[in-house]
């Protein structure tokens, strides 16, 4: 979560949506300030993002703010949470986000993301409409078309041009369609369930607008192609 007192607005942050590349130009551009939560956690046991980047409970002396946040293809994001939790990207200290995950298959990790089994402490593996439920977020933006919609938001005056281009994993694997078969594309929809419709995204992933997305989502305005 960022902070931007002068324009009295909090990112909420939701985990593999372009996050660290929106942390940087809310730092650089508009003074954000990290903002870290409390020893005290709601909503659900799992739900332990203190002391970490991705806070969700927003500090009681902002609640009218304007609060906006990122989302993802679910498709997407699921190859991109599974790389992550069994690949060894923290090369400082060797280690993988799941021990014990180190040969599970992509669409094994989507299986097993459908059993809603507790890690505590990876907050990532939430869906994304469950992270931002009840924080009465004003607007969304994508992170495929972060750069264009990213000038829609109310404060917004630079840069021109923002895209997730610190993401660490995404040169790392193949495209993420080649990751799916049936199966696993059948439990990935189960788990992220309203994911597809609450920020936009077709669930048919042969429709190549599963890159980028289809529609705008602001509850500022209407539903419109983007």
């Amino acid at each position: 979560m960022i902070l931007l007192p002068t324009y009295r607005v909090i990112y909420i942050s939701c985990e593999r949506t372009g996050t660290f590349s929106m942390f940087k130009v809310l730092r650089d551009w508009y003074g954000g300030v990290q903002y870290i939560e409390p020893l005290q956690c709601g909503g659900f046991e799992y739900w332990t993002s203190c002391g970490n980047n991705h806070a969700r409970i927003v500090p009681s002396s902002c609640n009218d703010w304007f609060k906006f946040g990122t989302c993802r293809n679910p498709y997407s994001r699921a190859v991109s949470i599974w790389w992550v939790c069994t690949h060894n990207i923290r090369h400082e200290t060797g280690q993988v986000r799941l021990p014990g995950f180190e040969d599970m298959s992509f669409p094994c990790f989507a299986k097993w993301l459908t059993e809603r089994l507790v890690v505590p402490g990876v907050t990532m593996l939430l869906p994304q409409h469950i992270w931002y439920h009840g924080l009465d977020v004003e607007q969304y933006i994508h992170v495929e078309r972060m750069s264009e919609e990213c000038q829609t938001l109310p404060f917004w005056q630079k840069p021109k041009h923002v895209e997730a281009a610190s993401n660490r994993t995404c040169h790392l694997h193949k495209p993420w369609r080649e990751y799916y078969d049936k199966a696993a594309q059948a439990y990935i929809e189960e788990w992220a369930g309203e994911d597809f419709e609450q920020f936009g995204y077709s669930r048919d992933i042969d429709d190549k607008r599963g890159t980028d997305t289809f529609q705008t989502y602001s509850r500022r305005g209407e539903i419109g192609a983007g």
